[in-house]
Parts: structure tokens; sequence; C-alpha cells
């Protein structure tokens, strides 16, 4: 898992959401799986990403 910083200059393949202030993308063996564009952070979402990151991981 890893938050983008870069805004639209994201590495390719990152379908990054340019109108996103954050984007959390989880990805597996070098492929991108899942992504979130978040305004803001706040528990509902920090579920979201969190169960997210535990299926990837199998959990």
């Amino acid at each position: 898992m890893t938050i983008n910083r870069g805004g639209k200059k994201a590495p390719r393949g990152w379908k990054i959401n340019d109108k996103a202030k954050h984007t959390v993308v989880i990805y597996k063996n070098k492929t991108v799986v899942k992504t979130f564009g978040l305004n803001k952070i706040d528990k509902k979402t920090v579920a979201e990403v969190t169960a997210a990151a535990a299926k990837v991981l199998g959990s």
C-alpha cells in the first residue's frame, strides 16, 4: 500500500483521481488492485482501506 503525493505525476497504471486530495493505492505483485480517491480521511475510509489491504494480504 502506498499514498501518492505526486498528484497527476503518479506512476503509469495507478489510475489517480486528480480531483481527490489523497489517493491510496493497494497493489500486489507490482499490479494495482484497488485505489481510493479521498478528500477526507475518517473512520469509515480508514476501515475501507484497511479491509481492502487485509483482503490482498489474505487476512
